[in-house]
Parts: structure tokens; C-alpha cells; sequence
């Protein structure tokens, strides 16, 4: 492993031996595959020595790496081990620490129902999940920021604006130097400046892309830079810099595919069947946002599959073969 991801195994190993439970994300920008690796080794471990809230920390961390690739199989197999502990300990809960480990690992279970609920276009009900994470500042603001992504990806950006109003403040006003708040920070950034790309407003976009790839590299968490590159580089597009789109999508695309991330590895397809077409490959064009739609198929994203669609069907227009 490298740095990132020996700290983060130190970070496991030291809590089972000291017995104490983590409060941070292992998960956050490590390489996923790893990280997932790293922590189903230390599930033996943690049953020897029977401790559930160990277990339950693991469990939470695994259900946000798989939502963040998209395994939503895996995230919900997480969250069904979470809720079966908490109810056998909901029975027969005996003190403080009982239930403030129950406590923590409701919301948990609740963000990653909100996630899952978001990722497969529910709105309404990963909203109504999203109340019940009042409690929690961090996890609140964090899984509203997978709410309003979602909203966006479907094109309902004037639902989108209202949560932001409520999730900026608090992405702006961070409670001290740590992970969990440079998490926020990044992943909130990214995705109000795509929010903002997307609504035309380019110099506020940038702003944030630059804000939140500033502070991922500083703590060495590459997918984020990486998706920083592939949001700047949709607002290069947009002002008709196609080279630059090109280079920052070539970059960002190894490690965004190497983090397993669909949805954004369609997008980086999209990206270079537009610069292609942009430069008379129509082959290669098509080949790119072939390899877009079957990301996108398999996500099931109805709206994406429709427009990768209307996108292929220009390669005939200009080939001059209207009947096709």
C-alpha cells in the first residue's frame, strides 16, 4: 500500500487493539478496491474479538466506498448487517455506550439510505431520509450534497438551488482542520461547481473547482483531483476550449476509471467523443460514446441513454446517411 492507504489500515489495526472506535472516513479519496480490501481483512479480526461496534464502523465505511462505485448491491448488503445489529442491540440495550453507539450508527445507516435512495433517482424519499440526519452536521450537509448531485444528474437544478443554500454555509464555515471537514469541503465543491457549470455560471464554478482541487491535492486524494479535472473540463467545453478539454479529460480518466466510478467514467467518454467529433474523427467519436452508453446502461440511467442516443445519431447526419 502506499501512505494513504498504510495509515488508514494503521488506523483500523490501532482501534481493535487499543478498543476504541474510529471517528473518521478510511474511505475518503483512497484508492476504493484497496481500501474495500483492506478493511473485509480486518472483519476476522474484529468477530475474534467480538466487537460489534468495530464491525459496525466497518460495515459504514464499505457502504460508502461501494456507493461511491456505484456497487448499490454492496452498499445495501452494508446497510442490512448495520440495521440487524442495531436492532438486536436496540433490545437489549444496557448503558450509555450501548446507546450512543446505537445513535451513531443510525445515522450512518441513514446516510447510506439517502445515498442509495438518491443514486437511483428517488428524490422524494432520499429527501425524507435526509431529515432524519438533522442531527448530524457533517453527514447531514455531505448526504445533502449527494441529494442535490442527483437532482442535477436528472436535470432538476431549481430543486437542486435549495438545498445548496442550505449546504454552502456550512461547507464554508468548517469545524476545524480535519478529514471529515476537507471531505466535506472537496466533495461539496465539486459538486456545486458542476452545479454552477451546468446553470451558466462559469467564473463561480471555477472558483469552487479551484477551491476543492486546491485542498485534495494538499491531502493527496487523487480521484477528487481527478474529478475536479473532469468538472473543469466540462466548463473549458462550454467556453469552446476544446484542447484543453481533451488534456484535462485524458488525465482525470485513468484514475476516475481506476476508482470505478460509472457514472463519471461515461461522462469522461462523452467528453472525448465530443473533442473528437469537434475534430473530424467521426469514427472515433462514435467509439467513445458507444463506450459511454453501455456505462450508462448499466447504471440504468434512462435520461443519459436518451441523450448518448441523440448524440450517436449526429455521426450518420454528418456522414450524410439520413436514413439511418
Amino acid at each position: 500500500f502506499d501512505g494513504t492507504h498504510s495509515r488508514s489500515h494503521m488506523r483500523m489495526t490501532s482501534s481493535i487493539a487499543t478498543r476504541q472506535v474510529l471517528g473518521g472516513h478510511v474511505a475518503a479519496g483512497c484508492i476504493v478496491s484497496t481500501t474495500a480490501e483492506v478493511l473485509l481483512a480486518l472483519l476476522p479480526e474484529i468477530e475474534q474479538a467480538d466487537r460489534d461496534d468495530l464491525a459496525l464502523e466497518v460495515f459504514a465505511q464499505l457502504g460508502e466506498i461501494y456507493l461511491t462505485r456505484t456497487a448499490y448491491d454492496g452498499t445495501q448488503e452494508c446497510l442490512r448487517r448495520i440495521q440487524d445489529c442495531l436492532a438486536d442491540y436496540s433490545q437489549t440495550s444496557t448503558g450509555s455506550e450501548v446507546d450512543q453507539m446505537i445513535s451513531r450508527y443510525t445515522l450512518r445507516a441513514c446516510f447510506l439510505r439517502t445515498g442509495l435512495a438518491a443514486a437511483r433517482g428517488d428524490h422524494e424519499e432520499a429527501l425524507g431520509e435526509l431529515t432524519g440526519l438533522q442531527g448530524d452536521r457533517h453527514l447531514s450537509a455531505l448526504a445533502g450534497v449527494l441529494c442535490a448531485t442527483a437532482l442535477c444528474d436528472d436535470d432538476l437544478h431549481v430543486r437542486a438551488a435549495d438545498l445548496w443554500r442550505n449546504i454552502i454555509p456550512v461547507i464554508d464555515e468548517p469545524v476545524g482542520d480535519t478529514d471529515s471537514s476537507d471531505q466535506l469541503l472537496v466533495a461539496g465543491g465539486l459538486a456545486y461547481g458542476r452545479f454552477c457549470i451546468e446553470t451558466g455560471r462559469l467564473d463561480e464554478g471555477e472558483q469552487w473547482l479551484q477551491r476543492a482541487g486546491a485542498r485534495a491535492q494538499r491531502r493527496g486524494w487523487g480521484l477528487y483531483c481527478a474529478r475536479a479535472e473532469l468538472e473543469t473540463a466540462a466548463a473549458s467545453w462550454i467556453r469552446g476550449d476544446h484542447e484543453t478539454t481533451e488534456r484535462l479529460v485524458g488525465t482525470a480518466y485513468p484514475v476516475i476509471a481506476e476508482h470505478q466510478r460509472a457514472h463519471d467514467v461515461a461522462r469522461s467518454w462523452l467528453y472525448f467523443g465530443l473533442t473528437r467529433l469537434g475534430i473530424g474523427m467521426l469514427e472515433a467519436a462514435d467509439e467513445s460514446w458507444s463506450h459511454a452508453e453501455t456505462q450508462w446502461r448499466e447504471l440504468g440511467r434512462p435520461l443519459h441513454i436518451h441523450r448518448i442516443l441523440l448524440q450517436r445519431s449526429w455521426i450518420s447526419v454528418f456522414r450524410g446517411r439520413l436514413a439511418e
